[in-house]
């Protein structure tokens, strides 16, 4: 079946610190230039969808994506964003990214779609498959919807069901942070793929990890 017929897979993609703190004050903990340029290959051509806070925070719409903002408050004001989709839920926001893929006839493989970062992006200090897997996994060929923030629209999408894929930078590392990604249920996630990164310019070790909604 070609990509664009297939159901999206939905995924959740976050950088979080070892409190699992996702920022402090509206703005990112860290800004480590290896998990910008991941977050960045692999959201490219894909919808994303954020809250209202995450998109001030970031400040403007992101290049060669369907940025859709989830608010009710903006909706209810008939406030709009330049360069964005404003809608009220998030059950919207998925049917408007969905009919978006479709309509584009959205083929997944047409663009990079390695997971984790190219030794162009960093060095890799140590790269291990979780047992049972056969190495890092293969490239999408699936399209996806992400969900990139914040912590209330993370929350609201894994407690409904919704969530296929988790994609997590974890950064060994505690942090003063306000708000926090929820915990995955083990029950209900599997870790397929771990790949450990150290980044110079902050002195941080962190982790690209790769988690499935189980069976």
């Amino acid at each position: 079946m070609p990509a664009h017929t297939q159901k999206p897979l939905i995924t959740i993609i976050a950088a979080i610190s070892a409190n699992r703190g996702l920022g402090k004050n509206n703005q990112l903990l860290w800004k480590i230039p290896q998990d910008l340029s991941f977050f960045k290959k692999v959201t490219t051509g894909s919808p994303i969808i954020m809250g209202n806070k995450t998109y001030f925070s970031i400040g403007r719409p992101l290049p060669n994506r369907l940025n859709i903002v989830v608010s009710r408050t903006l909706v209810s004001q008939s406030i709009q964003i330049d360069g964005c989709e404003v809608v009220p839920s998030l059950k919207e926001a998925i049917a408007l990214a969905t009919s978006y893929l479709t309509l584009h006839r959205f083929n997944h493989s047409e663009r990079s779609t390695q997971l984790i970062g190219t030794p162009e992006d960093s060095s890799i200090l140590n790269t291990r498959p979780i047992s049972g897997s056969h190495g890092m996994p293969q490239p999408q060929t699936q399209a996806e919807i992400f969900i990139i923030g914040g912590a209330q629209i993370y929350t609201h999408a894994l407690e409904s069901k919704v969530v296929d894929r988790v994609l997590l930078t974890e950064i060994h590392q505690s942090s003063d942070a306000d708000v926090f990604f929820p915990v995955l249920q083990e029950k209900e996630w599997q870790e397929v793929s771990r790949e450990s990164h150290f980044d110079e310019t902050n002195g941080l070790s962190f982790d690209f990890v790769d988690y499935r909604k189980r069976a």
